[in-house]
């Protein structure tokens, strides 16, 4: 693997990185040395951009399936830590507006929202009364009470987004891929349907 990882690392770069959350203990502790020869600024700059165009409703949907999983089996803890660690992160931290623009030189006018980041500053708020800041309160509420509120959540961030439909421009999604067309002259375009 090592060998691989060397001599074709960007061909192992996503593979890698989206499979190695499922490893188990050894298997996390053999990836921990193929980490470094993987690790690729612009690749992780190319992912995180693939995120940004993905609706706030499609983000939401995976990750509440792996939420309800942990909270039916009893696992409040490993809940509220997926929730501090990925979906809080995922949904809102990453796509705050300031974070996408701290690299703006002096006087440079902030690039519009993106729906992902324009989502964020409205339903941060939302998340933390639901969840607490950092998933707290999904240790303490009932389960039924947890199942409701992704339901209700769920339900509102799919309206939400059901009324973001047909063509736009990339960039309305991801401001690494309007820098990206316009070093290449490439106009890009996204469609959404309900």
């Amino acid at each position: 693997m090592q060998a691989l990882a060397k001599h074709y690392p960007q061909q192992m770069y996503f593979p890698f990185n989206l499979s190695r959350q499922h490893y188990g203990p050894e298997g996390q502790a053999r990836a921990d040395s193929l980490q470094p020869l993987l690790r690729s600024p612009l690749m992780e700059q190319w992912g995180a951009a693939l995120n940004d165009t993905t609706y706030p409703a499609q983000r939401w949907e995976g990750w509440v399936g792996r939420l309800s999983g942990l909270v039916a089996a009893g696992d409040k803890a490993g809940a509220r830590a997926l929730y501090k660690d990925e979906v809080y992160p995922d949904m809102i931290t990453n796509h705050v507006q300031g974070g996408r623009a701290s690299g703006r030189a002096f006087g440079e006018k902030s690039p519009p929202a993106t729906v992902n980041s324009a989502f964020a500053a409205k339903w941060d708020s939302k998340f933390k009364e639901a969840f607490g800041p950092t998933g707290d309160k999904i240790t303490s509420m009932p389960s039924r009470d947890f199942e409701g509120k992704c339901a209700r959540l769920g339900q509102a961030i799919k309206q939400e987004t059901d009324q973001v439909t047909g063509k736009r421009e990339l960039a309305r999604l991801s401001h690494w891929f309007e820098a990206f067309g316009q070093q290449t002259g490439w106009c890009i375009l996204s469609t959404h349907s309900k």
